[in-house]
């Protein structure tokens, strides 16, 4: 099975954006600061004044922290992600073709597959995944389908 697409870079910030809030490190992070300024700056408040104002200053943190995330993945150079690609699950594994390279991973070094909000990511290792947008797909049974025959390639491989 073989899906062709481009890659842009609302994709990629999508995927980096989903991925930062669903990362437990990153989390654990976001909330310390926020449970941290809330105890300092409210000495002698209520307990409830405090959560509150966690939960604000948590909010707050991601608000900041995501358009930062998006300018630096502006910034960056990306022409050999941005790009075309074909992927195409195989018997021993997945593989991704660009215009730039072409990489073959087999199912035993896949980290793990996930569908998001958006895209599939076939995780190659923790931070690094293949991104294929839900509009890569003509319809959403074939994306199930797709998602499906990675799934049961990758348990069975396990």
């Amino acid at each position: 099975m073989r899906v062709n697409y481009e890659l842009n870079f609302r994709d990629f910030a999508l995927f980096q954006a989903i991925h930062h809030f669903l990362s437990v490190p990153f989390q654990i992070f976001y909330l310390g600061w926020a449970i941290f300024i809330s105890l300092s700056a409210m000495v002698g408040e209520s307990s409830s004044a405090k959560v509150l104002t966690a939960f604000y200053v948590y909010l707050v943190i991601w608000a900041v922290a995501l358009p930062i995330q998006v300018v630096f993945l502006a910034l960056g150079k990306y022409r050999a992600l941005l790009t075309g690609h074909a992927v195409e699950i195989l018997d021993n594994g997945i593989c991704d073709e660009t215009g730039f390279s072409k990489s073959s991973h087999f199912w035993a070094g896949i980290n793990r597959v996930v569908r998001r909000w958006g895209f599939i990511a076939i995780y190659i290792h923790d931070q690094n995944a293949f991104i294929i947008p839900n509009r890569a797909f003509d319809t959403a049974d074939q994306r199930r389908q797709f998602f499906f025959e990675l799934k049961q390639r990758f348990a069975n491989a396990r």
